[in-house]
């Protein structure tokens, strides 16, 4: 599966997900339609510093061949690689199976990834009809902080993309090539399915690598593995803190499905 994310923490930096709030941002030219695959590859996304623009151009959110489920997911920042079922609740079932196509543009080609993000929330809202309102719930996770002798990071130099990722290969490694904490806080979300966030304080980007310290292969990773992937971590300064954090559900009370354009 493909899927074009911006990497966030898990649901955790939402000021509010009102649909009606931002209402002026929206795209200057948009295009919905039912796609005719069933199944099969999707991408989803909006640009974002640092991607690739041949998966997303300058100031366009897309999705292709993908269910209404995650494009929702992808308009409130929910993960693709969590269990999207877990945070984006309710509504009809047709949202998990039918597929779509969209493409949508700001006039502004400079617009952030926050505003394409509400653009995108708001196409939802006039195509889809769709009506959302949030459920907050503190949950256990972990907050990634600055070990007590500080980190140890090497400072990325050079224009490269962000990325972190695990080698399932040994020697097995949890490595970041240009990554904000935010970035491996996004990750590690990902791979446990829990809240994990960033309280390192730390501004930069960072290249580094980690001994994964588990058998497991990174595919398979989960709660059980955060001991041995926390150790890795001290490696190079850091640490995993037991925290309760507040999570954000999206709970969908109406969806229609558009009419074609």
């Amino acid at each position: 599966m493909r899927y074009t994310h911006t990497l966030v923490a898990l649901l955790l930096s939402f000021t509010s997900i009102v649909v009606a709030q931002n209402q002026s941002l929206t795209f200057d030219v948009a295009s919905v339609k039912a796609s005719h695959t069933t199944g099969g590859e999707y991408q989803i996304g909006c640009y974002f510093p640092s991607q690739r623009l041949d998966l997303v151009p300058k100031g366009m959110c897309i999705a292709k061949n993908a269910p209404l489920r995650l494009v929702i997911a992808a308009a409130y920042d929910v993960d693709s690689f969590l269990h999207v079922s877990e945070y984006i609740l309710g509504g009809p079932d047709w949202i998990a199976s039918d597929r779509f196509e969209i493409e949508a543009k700001a006039a502004n080609v400079a617009a952030t990834t926050d505003e394409l993000h509400a653009m995108l929330r708001n196409l939802l809202a006039e195509r889809f009809k769709l009506q959302v309102h949030e459920q907050k719930k503190d949950e256990s996770g972990f907050a990634v902080v600055v070990g007590k002798n500080g980190p140890n990071l090497t400072p990325t130099t050079g224009d490269k993309p962000v990325n972190v990722y695990a080698t399932g290969q040994p020697p097995r490694e949890l490595g970041g090539m240009n990554a904000p904490m935010t970035a491996l806080a996004s990750y590690l979300s990902r791979r446990f399915n829990l809240p994990i966030v960033d309280r390192t304080g730390l501004i930069g980007k960072y290249d580094f690598k980690v001994p994964l310290l588990t058998d497991e292969p990174p595919h398979t990773l989960n709660e059980s593995d955060i001991p041995a992937v926390a150790k890795g971590l001290e490696q190079v300064g850091l640490r995993l803190q037991s925290e309760k954090l507040p999570v954000v559900r999206i709970v969908i009370d109406h969806a229609e499905k558009p009419d074609a354009n």
